[in-house]
């Protein structure tokens, strides 16, 4: 049985909307905080998905609503760095990977780099 299972259709719904609205609040935020980042953060669709993670193909930003609700209620600027954690990857072209990399080692050198960037900023 998921933690999803535990929820009513109603609740369920409910989730989904604070969700929406943290998303929302986030790339508000960080437009006010990087304006010269505003076209970057709003590119992505925000994309319900639930995955327990967020993720991004480049075109979308993929969030579970309730891991996204989880995230906001232990710290609301959790979900803030996951965004442009995100953002971050697609700026710097992370998806694009060659077909003889480790794919593991790219990744975790990805993370890396990411968020090297983040505090730069």
């Amino acid at each position: 049985m998921s933690e999803r299972d535990q929820f009513t259709e109603e609740q369920i719904e409910k989730i989904n909307h604070i969700a929406g609205k943290v998303i929302e609040t986030v790339r508000t935020a960080l437009t006010v905080q990087m304006l010269f980042l505003n076209s970057a953060i709003y590119r992505l669709e925000p994309t319900p998905y639930e995955c327990d993670v967020t993720s991004t193909d480049g075109e979308s930003y993929y969030y579970d609503p309730l891991f996204v609700v989880k995230s906001y209620q232990a710290a609301n600027e959790l979900p803030t760095h996951q965004y442009l954690h995100s953002l971050m990857h697609c700026i710097f072209r992370h998806m694009f990977v060659g077909i003889l990399q480790n794919t593991r080692y790219w990744d975790l050198a990805c993370d890396i780099a990411a968020e090297a960037a983040i505090i730069d900023l």
